[in-house]
């Protein structure tokens, strides 16, 4: 260390406890999120299987169509 730089020095028992009142703990909070739950909305949230999808109720619709116009 140079002369000139100071020693750093920790907060007392009693600066803590005034800092925890003020700020409270430094602690993370978070909801615990159901994973199969959370998988299948990111996987649906995708355009490219919301595109399949429509694509296939479309395929189905005219399918459907074309077999009672047909048949």
């Amino acid at each position: 260390m140079e002369a000139n730089e100071q020693e750093l020095i920790g907060l007392n028992f009693s600066e803590v406890d005034e800092s925890r009142k003020e700020f409270g703990t430094n602690q993370y909070h978070y909801k615990k999120e159901n994973r199969i739950l959370a998988f299948f909305k990111n996987v649906f949230a995708e355009p490219m299987i919301l595109l399949l999808l429509a694509a296939s109720e479309f395929t189905l619709l005219i399918d459907n169509i074309a077999m009672d116009f047909f048949f």
